[in-house]
């Protein structure tokens, strides 16, 4: 990500950040890309919690890490987010599974 892009516009003057529900949702969108086979069709129940551990500023490469644990009646998911520089998140989020309608 550049200094350019929208989400840094005013966040924060002379101190840009990527905004923490963009990093949640980075984190969201990795966890998705990589559900167990076995889990089937899920949905985003909740998140859980969400810790924020250092600022992620423009030109920052997100590392994001999931592990997926059964949990019924669904799926949790623990998402660890670094940089280059370390630790910058994490968030644990709840899956439930789609049933048929």
């Amino acid at each position: 990500m550049t200094g350019d892009e929208p989400v840094f516009t005013g966040h924060y003057p002379h101190f840009p950040i990527f905004p923490g529900v963009c990093v949640l949702e980075c984190a969201r969108t990795a966890a998705e890309a990589a559900t167990p086979p076995e889990a089937g069709e899920l949905r985003l129940a909740a998140v859980e919690s969400s810790r924020f551990l250092a600022a992620v500023r423009p030109g920052d490469v997100l590392e994001i890490e999931v592990t997926w644990t059964p949990r019924e009646p669904g799926w949790r998911c623990n998402a660890k987010v670094a940089t280059a520089t370390g630790p910058a998140a994490s968030a644990r989020f709840h899956y439930r599974r789609e049933t048929a309608s």
